[in-house]
């Protein structure tokens, strides 16, 4: 939940160890009157793929929808 946050206060970025969501409350008034201005979640999750991640912000309620790229994903290798 991101009560209070618009869409341009928060970020989604995705790098190789995972997705990474900020936010923070960039309007003075409106930082003033809530309990926490910022965020920040991590999520470990490697085979992110980056072309399908998508956002979207309704009624403070922040929804992030992704595929894992099955290419990317770990196996475990024997030993000849």
């Amino acid at each position: 939940m991101a009560p209070g946050f618009k869409k341009d206060d928060i970020e989604i970025e995705v790098d190789n160890s995972g997705l990474i969501i900020s936010g923070e409350i960039k309007n003075d008034n409106t930082k003033n009157k809530i309990h926490r201005s910022k965020f920040n979640y991590v999520m470990r999750k490697k085979e992110i793929d980056p072309d399908s991640i998508q956002g979207s912000l309704e009624d403070g309620i922040l929804e992030v929808k992704f595929k894992t790229d099955k290419e990317r994903s770990s196996k475990i290798i024997k030993i000849k």
